[in-house]
């Protein structure tokens, strides 16, 4: 049995909301400076991945080379 995936959106102390990325496995703060907005029946809502990981993905798909920058994050090629 696989074990329960992680809150997307919990409190933090100090930087208030942050969201999980399923991605990259990190918590970012949840606002639109790390996570796209997408439409949504309940109006705009934050994406489930992260910036980062949404464009690596997106750049996988579109078979375009990712930036040096991601690449050093350890994203996959």
């Amino acid at each position: 049995m696989t074990p329960p995936a992680p809150p997307k959106t919990v409190e933090d102390p100090i930087l208030g909301p942050v969201r999980y990325c399923p991605d990259c496995q990190e918590y970012w703060p949840a606002d639109t400076a790390f996570f796209h907005l997408t439409g949504g029946p309940k109006g705009s809502r934050l994406h489930s991945y992260c910036k980062a990981c949404y464009e690596a993905r997106r750049r996988i798909y579109l078979g375009r080379p990712l930036p040096e920058y991601l690449c050093d994050l350890g994203m996959p090629l």
